[in-house]
């Protein structure tokens, strides 16, 4: 009833409670309630039971009037709903304890397992023996490329380009130059005394040049600058392929503002002058000191 769990709650905040234990059952009295009386049960399974009642004494309401047989029958009602409380609570303890059970076997198998596989994978393993690779075949050597027959333009205009000291390949010039496929010119510009100075007269051979540009193929050359300002002279060589001036030279318009005189290749002489013009520096086929080199341009 409501009065009895009120007189409980009052009991236990008041704090003035006795307290007694006896094989589960926990008992709390309050010295100036005599009456009250707050009865718990705690079993093993951590529930417990209440029981409120109030003992005798005149001065409880009603509390002489209840029957004898009442009183025994509520207290037996309660011992056995106590009762059926604590077996609920064994119940769930052993219910509890087979699962562990189970849970215990299960891991044991487990654990074998685990220690069975680690056991093989310490297990030294057996070294297999190597493969012997049969030896790879070697890929025949390819032919190293031959070197022209004769005089190769493509062959002379790589390795002068890639020389930086000119005079040591004018020897190979010589040895591979074919007098019969090839020829070399001496060209000198008319009219010199146009040009005063020294940048006008390396555009005009830029100039000359670039409208040249379809006898790259057959021919290479130099020509230079030479002389102080106002007095310049413009003067070079060329190697033509065949043994006159090609048409891509005669079909330029400048080719009738230069002098062409073919070389000859055993003139000692000569053939110096050309090394000259290949290496911009010596005589150039003039007494010493005639022609001084100011500036020059390359036809490759």
């Amino acid at each position: 009833s409501s009065s009895k769990f009120a007189v409980a709650l009052l009991i236990v905040f008041v704090g003035i409670c006795s307290c007694s234990e006896y094989n589960g059952h926990m008992t709390l009295r309050a010295p100036c309630m005599p009456q009250a009386h707050l009865s718990c049960r705690i079993s093993r399974v951590h529930r417990f039971s209440v029981r409120i009642g109030l003992r005798g004494g005149a001065d409880e309401e009603g509390a002489g009037d209840q029957p004898a047989d009442e009183a025994a029958a509520e207290g037996g009602d309660e011992v056995a709903a106590e009762e059926e409380v604590v077996e609920a609570g064994e119940e769930e303890v052993v219910e509890a304890g087979e699962e562990a059970v189970e849970g215990n076997a299960e891991g044991n198998e487990t654990g074998e397992v685990v220690e069975e596989v680690a056991e093989e994978a310490a297990a030294p393993q057996q070294e297999e023996a190597p493969v012997e690779e049969a030896p790879a075949e070697q890929a025949p050597e390819e032919p190293k490329p031959e070197e022209p027959q004769g005089f190769n333009l493509d062959w002379w205009k790589r390795l002068y380009s890639n020389t930086d000291d000119t005079a040591t390949i004018v020897p190979e010039f010589w040895k591979r130059f074919d007098k019969e496929g090839w020829s070399l010119w001496f060209a000198n510009y008319k009219y010199s005394s146009d040009y005063t100075k020294k940048l006008q007269a390396s555009n005009l051979i830029g100039g000359w040049f670039q409208r040249l540009d379809g006898a790259r193929r057959v021919a290479f050359g130099n020509v230079h600058v030479f002389g102080a300002e106002p007095n310049l002279e413009l003067a070079g060589f060329f190697l033509v392929q065949g043994k006159e001036v090609p048409p891509e030279f005669t079909e330029v318009a400048d080719h009738e503002q230069w002098d062409f005189t073919k070389v000859d290749p055993d003139d000692e002489a000569q053939r110096r002058a050309v090394g000259d013009f290949m290496c911009w520096a010596g005589d150039f086929g003039r007494p010493a000191g005639e022609r001084r080199l100011l500036v020059g341009k390359t036809f490759k």
